[in-house]
């Protein structure tokens, strides 16, 4: 109440507001990858991949195919016990010898080759099966083909994404150009082929590296105040790692998301990346190598095997902090036109 006080008195008697009036701005909400924050892969093109496993949840946008051959390729590998949508396929979904931990939720045909699902499988159009298991029942929209034991679990149905593809580009291609304006408060150096930076912001630390210097280089290594985030953008329109490895110290792997916010081709061959990719306009491909993190990109295609490291920072940017609503500060500069035009007002009577 005493702010409101002061604040009638600043009104009535034209005195100038003190600054121990205006409250400490809002705690800083968290800010993170939205809709994608609990995938390990969440692309809005296709997927391709074989020879590797992701052990998080999986969302494509158009068609995914994966191929391992007999070996297998394994979705959700980390989620095993769950009923959760962990496969979602905006196209087709084609594959072999795959399995899933978890429901797979397919918008259009369904293709499988010997399939293992833990969950359920629901297809909008036709669903081909051969051999294998569905525990949780099928679903399909169109026709049905597969074994007799299949088949009896097989029923005609309607089948919902649960999640919105277009409006997640949009929002996740938005937070990627803000987050590439935010201004760098870390130091970077390269040293031997060695990209390192060091951030000691308790919350936040932000650096910025062209793509061209990644061009013969052979790793970062981050340095970060213990629990902090940190953002690193990268700048240009395509990106290529070879060889490279990774370093993160202070703070987590999963603190840490590279933002390529002009990037429309991101190549990775042989390479240990500790950390989420940002990447909406980006076709990503891959040869051999591992993902700590969550990758967000247009498409990606090849052979990575993709770790359940899902981003868990805060990417708030404290420079544009804001009063939280109904605070004194937020009703003065709502009010603050006729506050000062009571100060004119007295001012010219004086």
């Amino acid at each position: 109440m005493k702010y409101y006080r002061a604040f009638r008195q600043f009104l009535t008697a034209g005195v100038v507001v003190s600054a121990t009036l205006i409250p400490v701005m809002a705690h800083a909400q968290s800010v993170n990858l939205g809709v994608a924050n609990d995938f390990n892969v969440f692309v809005f093109g296709d997927q391709t991949q074989s020879g590797a496993d992701v052990q998080g949840r999986d969302a494509v946008g158009g068609n995914a195919y994966f191929d391992n051959g007999s070996a297998g390729m394994a979705i959700a590998t980390n989620r095993t016990g769950s009923t959760t949508d962990n496969l979602i396929v905006g196209g087709n979904y084609t594959n072999r010898y795959n399995t899933v931990y978890g429901n797979t939720v397919v918008g259009g045909n369904t293709s499988w080759v010997n399939p293992s699902d833990t969950g359920s499988l629901s297809s909008g159009g036709s669903v081909t099966l051969t051999d294998g298991s569905v525990n949780g029942g099928i679903t399909y929209g169109t026709t049905f083909s597969g074994p007799s034991y299949l088949a009896s679990e097989a029923k005609k149905g309607t089948t919902t994404l649960p999640l919105d593809f277009n409006a997640a580009n949009t929002a996740l291609t938005s937070l990627s150009n803000s987050l590439s304006s935010y201004l760098v408060n870390g130091s970077t150096t390269i040293t031997s082929g060695t990209i390192n930076m060091t951030g000691t912001n308790s919350k936040l630390n932000i650096f910025t590296v062209n793509a061209s210097s990644l061009v013969g280089a052979t790793g970062f290594n981050i340095n970060a105040t213990a629990g902090s985030t940190v953002l690193v953008n990268v700048i240009g329109s395509s990106a290529t790692f070879t060889n490279f490895q990774m370093n993160v110290n202070g703070t987590s792997m999963q603190n840490v998301l590279f933002n390529f916010n002009q990037a429309t081709a991101i190549n990775l061959t042989n390479f240990d990346f500790d950390g989420s990719i940002l990447a909406t306009k980006a076709n990503v491909s891959t040869t051999y190598g591992h993902l700590n993190g969550t990758l967000v990109a247009e498409s990606l295609s090849g052979s990575m095997e993709s770790h359940d490291k899902v981003f868990t920072g805060n990417l708030y940017n404290p420079t544009t902090a804001v009063p939280e609503a109904g605070t004194p500060a937020l009703l003065l500069g709502a009010l603050l036109p006729t506050g000062a035009f009571v100060i004119a007002r007295r001012r010219k009577q004086a």
